[in-house]
């Protein structure tokens, strides 16, 4: 996907980051927190253009631009584990402004076996949807060890038993999808002829 820009007296071409790069946006628009250097620096970064090229602009062609490739960088979809980003994370000794990117794909490369330079080419949307999946077998595998351990089995005083206390699971994990089955109408010359089982087993029969 691409868009064009007016950038000065300069028409650019602009496409659609990959993942490599989404994830330098995406760090730019939460660590950045002066609002007029998170649009320069967004902006440089997505157009790799010197951050003095956008401030000989009016700031009304420069925001323009900046909403431009804020709807351009957007994913298609909307993946649960970027919705409830939770907590924030503690700030650790061996962070580093470049790490989100080497995490994550790290997680890739351990997974697929894809070189870096794979990786990093990727479209956004195909690498967040594997980055859930693999995020989701973490957890899943974490829940399983977790039910085999004996702090899963806490000893309740009021039952004077023991209850099993499942792992907690991160925002975006949490609920159930709706699998209701909703009836609907259909028409009459629509319907079988003869006995029909339904889904709780009981007899029902077609009209006349």
């Amino acid at each position: 996907m691409m868009i064009k820009l007016q950038v000065g007296s300069n028409v650019l071409t602009v496409e659609k980051p990959h993942l490599k790069k989404w994830i330098e946006l995406e760090q730019i628009k939460f660590k950045e927190t002066d609002r007029v250097k998170k649009v320069y620096s967004y902006l440089s970064v997505f157009l790799d253009l010197p951050e003095s090229e956008f401030v000989t602009l009016s700031w009304e062609v420069t925001l323009s631009c900046f909403v431009d490739c804020l709807t351009l960088a957007k994913p298609s979809i909307n993946f649960p584990w970027l919705s409830h980003p939770g907590q924030k994370q503690a700030e650790y000794a061996w962070d580093y402004s470049e790490r989100l990117w080497y995490a994550f794909s790290h997680l890739l490369a351990k997974t697929y076996h894809w070189s870096l330079e794979y990786i990093e080419e990727l479209e956004v949307e195909y690498g967040l949807a594997l980055l859930q999946e693999i995020l989701t077998d973490r957890q899943l595998e974490l829940e399983w060890q977790w039910s085999l351990s004996e702090l899963a089995y806490p000893y309740d005083s009021h039952t004077k038993t023991n209850k099993f206390k499942p792992l907690p699971r991160p925002m975006w994990m949490q609920g159930a999808a709706d699998i209701t089955v909703k009836k609907v109408k259909i028409p009459k010359s629509m319907m079988p002829v003869g006995n029909v089982i339904g889904l709780a087993r009981e007899p029902t029969f077609a009209p006349d």
